[in-house]
């Protein structure tokens, strides 16, 4: 019966060992997901989208931006799900994972939920001055 018991003990043991390796234990992935340098026109706005997939509880965006040139060269970095991008487009009222408001440089650290999402670049507040941003945006889980 002891014997019996210490085979049952070591299969067990065993198969824990060959399980699926936990979110701790395996390497994290990473993704950038942004361009480097992006230009934005007088009025214009752009959007990147990324998923965090159903197999993950949460994904976090981590990085900067920051705006190149003189000074008052600021621009808008959101967050968004698809119906608030929707919304953004449609110039209607909105909500947001992330805003940083009107900035020339911003460093962003954000955990969002499973499922799909778009990082707008907004630059429609500025009727003459076009941007040009260096970014290091990426997404892990």
């Amino acid at each position: 019966m002891q014997r019996q018991f210490s085979i049952l003990l070591s299969l067990i043991l065993l198969l824990g060992l060959m399980a699926a390796p936990t979110r701790a234990q395996r390497a994290p992935y990473i993704s950038r997901i942004a361009p480097q340098g992006i230009n934005l026109r007088n009025g214009q706005f752009m959007y990147y989208s990324f998923d965090i997939p159903e197999s993950e509880d949460y994904g976090i965006v981590r990085g900067w931006f920051v705006v190149k040139g003189a000074d008052r060269l600021d621009v808008r970095v959101l967050i968004l799900d698809g119906t608030n991008l929707d919304n953004f487009r449609n110039g209607d009222s909105f909500s947001n994972y992330l805003d940083t408001g009107l900035r020339h440089w911003a460093n962003i650290n954000v955990r969002l939920p499973r499922g799909r999402f778009y990082l707008v670049f907004d630059n429609t507040h500025s009727l003459l001055t076009n941007k040009s941003l260096r970014t290091d945006l990426t997404l892990l889980w």
